[in-house]
């Protein structure tokens, strides 16, 4: 059996983190000592995340804001 590859120490960047499948990644990824990035809407209520706010980067952007997505 072949050893898989690890994420630690990639750059991951997660879209709809604070949701049910987004937070439980994000926790995993931080875990694996990931470099997590997350892009969260401006008003997202962050209470899954919680747990892990210190270890992660956060943007806020709405992905369907075409101005707020390219700059």
């Amino acid at each position: 059996m072949t050893e898989r590859p690890g994420v630690a120490g990639l750059r991951a960047l997660v879209t709809g983190a604070a949701g049910f499948v987004g937070a439980n990644l994000v926790r995993h990824l931080v875990a694996q000592q990931a470099d997590v990035h997350v892009l969260l809407r401006p008003k997202t209520d962050l209470w899954r995340l919680t747990d892990v706010l210190p270890k992660i980067e956060r943007c806020h952007a709405d992905l369907t804001d075409a101005s707020a997505v390219a700059g």
